[in-house]
């Protein structure tokens, strides 16, 4: 497993973790937008390979974020229209990216990159960052927050995070002490001490199921053959694409889990998971700025990253 997050997490057993997604589906009251991307003109001698780095990365965003659907443009339920064109004369190299309403068919965002001096990838991240500014008030708060802020023990921090950190600590409690594992589950939840067990039992499961999917994210979205690696400033936002798909997914993952319970389970979890932040210290930068604080290098962090998981096969979809 990876450790790409950004965040510095600091809590009793001193965890560092990221998370990933296991396809389950948002929450019932999050239904998300259908977003239909068209395919990219190219005008002039335009490379194919600039349309397609575009569409592969905004697919790869779109693909694990809970707020959005990619489908076909003859769906009946599509919000929005991500289309564009791409020229290539020899004074205007120029990719023209815009999304439209597909009811009203109104220009709602537009972007002229010269992408000779920006990658796809980040073109791709520009209309990204449009259909969230779009749909920023739809989504529920879990996913629509950046974590991107600062939490101090605080019932401010997402849900998600709170509850991927609440997995992590388990983990390592049951490492060293399970019974001491098994009471924190009993005490948080309320539960006889053999369903606490079961209970401990299925988390970490889930758990296992997060790492080998994480690998499988990150890969998608950090270390895609088809695509040039990211270079100067572009890696920062390539961990912060990272980071903000998990405060996302880990809004995802505990909504699917309170589902799994029912009612009175589900209830105890959330009032467990929200007790829990008062005892997290939890401090997320930017990237840039967190990596000129520590004096690191994000390119070789990132390859290193990559190199890992190239050198083990992909984990099959589940």
């Amino acid at each position: 497993m990876t450790n790409q997050l950004s965040l510095l997490l600091v809590f009793a057993l001193g965890l560092s973790v990221a998370l990933s997604v296991h396809g389950e589906q948002p929450p019932a009251s999050v239904k998300p937008l259908q977003v239909a991307l068209a395919p990219i003109d190219l005008w002039g001698n335009a490379a194919v390979e600039t349309a397609d780095a575009i569409s592969t990365s905004l697919t790869a965003l779109l693909k694990h974020d809970a707020c959005f659907e990619v489908v076909s443009r003859t769906s009946p339920s599509v919000a929005y229209v991500v289309e564009g064109s791409i020229q290539a004369e020899p004074k205007q190299r120029i990719a023209a990216l815009r999304i439209r309403d597909r009811k009203s068919a109104d220009l709602v965002w537009s972007e002229n990159y010269d992408y000779t001096n920006i990658s796809g990838d980040m073109m791709a991240r520009g209309v990204f960052t449009g259909l969230q500014a779009l749909t920023g008030s739809y989504c529920h708060a879990d996913v629509a927050r950046t974590i991107r802020a600062e939490y101090h023990g605080t019932a401010d921090l997402p849900d998600g995070l709170a509850f991927y950190v609440k997995m992590n600590s388990l983990s390592a409690m049951n490492s060293e002490d399970r019974e001491s594992a098994i009471s924190s589950v009993q005490y948080g939840m309320g539960l006889s001490p053999a369903e606490s067990e079961q209970f401990l039992d299925h988390l970490l499961e889930t758990l296992d199921l997060l790492k080998l999917d994480q690998d499988n994210v990150t890969r998608d979205l950090a270390c895609n053959p088809s695509r040039s690696p990211p270079t100067g400033d572009e890696v920062f936002s390539v961990f912060e694409a990272m980071d903000d798909a998990m405060t996302t997914l880990g809004a995802r993952y505990l909504a699917s889990l309170k589902n799994e319970l029912g009612r009175e389970n589900s209830a105890r979890l959330q009032r467990w998971v929200e007790t829990g932040k008062y005892s997290i210290g939890s401090i997320s930068f930017r990237q840039k700025e967190a990596w000129k604080q520590t004096g690191g290098n994000a390119d070789e962090r990132l390859a290193a990253i990559c190199n890992g998981l190239n050198a083990r096969p992909e984990d099959p979809p589940r």
